[in-house]
């Protein structure tokens, strides 16, 4: 039996051999249909705090749950499914998880996790080369909604979740990409329709933008806001929060620029004049603090 060891989502080690009839089966790709059981779930904290759509209640220990792959909604099922990519059909194997507890809950500390888990594959995902246009913008929307609905819950480990979401959403959009000779997305004048992509693309871009803003991460916002203008140039979402990317980054006469592109598409609207006092505030702080500067400067 194999030992399966992952690290956050990004660190996956296998110890041991599988067996050579499950290596004949198939594994499952992102939107597959599973089943998978659990057996010997041994955890560094509650049950009801990992927040697992997978992994049963005590009362139902043993119990098959079917699940479409890339769904997860939480920091452990992230990590599962993450596993159980390389597992295949029939395949028993035991799963170790570390995850950092913040990514958890709030106030929960690091978590250990360890499993033997029974897959069956129901229903094969289709590759993404297999998706038309109007497929991959229906899984996107599922993932921006699913992402949206997390994002409101307001807390730290939900909002990374929904981050992997909105990501996930812009990755299908972009693998799958408009493409040309996809007569069902042609207008009557033979020009591919793309409003439904390029409005579920740039929301998705324009969420990870607020996330990264909220995180502090200015230099990840101001390349998410500026995805959305590259695409809708009079967003004012992405304008605003662009620019209050470059506030934080101290580049006041860019953030500006955004500002007043905002303002003149929506002049009522609060949160940019906001900021555009803030802008001016700061400007003419600097310029008090060269004045001074320069004074000294000249008296010696």
């Amino acid at each position: 039996m194999r030992t399966i060891n992952v690290q956050g989502w990004t660190e996956i080690e296998e110890e041991g051999e599988q067996d050579p009839k499950s290596q004949l089966s198939s594994r499952p790709s992102e939107t597959s249909r599973i089943a998978v059981t659990f057996s010997e779930v041994t955890s560094s904290i509650d049950e009801t705090q990992m927040g697992s759509d997978y992994i049963p209640g005590t009362g139902d220990s043993g119990a098959s749950v079917e699940r479409v792959l890339g769904e997860a909604a939480s920091a452990v099922d992230r990590a599962l499914e993450l596993a159980f990519y390389i597992i295949s059909h029939g395949e028993v194997v035991n799963i170790c998880i570390n995850i950092r507890g913040k990514f958890v809950g709030e106030n929960v500390p690091d978590v250990s996790l360890t499993c033997t888990v029974e897959m069956n594959v129901l229903e094969l995902g289709k590759m993404v080369y297999d998706y038309c246009l109007e497929e991959a913008v229906l899984l996107a929307q599922r993932y921006q909604t699913l992402g949206v609905e997390l994002y409101k819950c307001g807390s730290y480990h939900k909002q990374v979740s929904a981050a992997f979401l909105f990501s996930r959403a812009i990755k299908w959009l972009i693998l799958t990409g408009p493409k040309e000779s996809e007569d069902d997305n042609k207008t009557s004048n033979g020009a591919v329709d793309l409003t439904e992509y390029n409005t579920v693309k740039c929301q998705c871009y324009n969420n990870i933008a607020l996330f990264y803003i909220q995180q502090g991460n200015s230099e990840l916002a101001l390349q998410a806001a500026s995805s959305v203008l590259n695409t809708e140039p009079g967003n004012v979402k992405a304008l605003y929060r662009r620019a209050v990317a470059n506030i934080k980054l101290q580049n006041y006469e860019v953030a500006l620029q955004d500002l007043g592109k905002a303002l003149t598409i929506d002049p009522e609207n609060s949160q940019v004049k906001r900021q555009i006092a803030v802008v001016n505030n700061r400007q003419k702080h600097l310029d008090n603090q060269y004045a001074q500067a320069m004074k000294k400067f000249i008296n010696g």
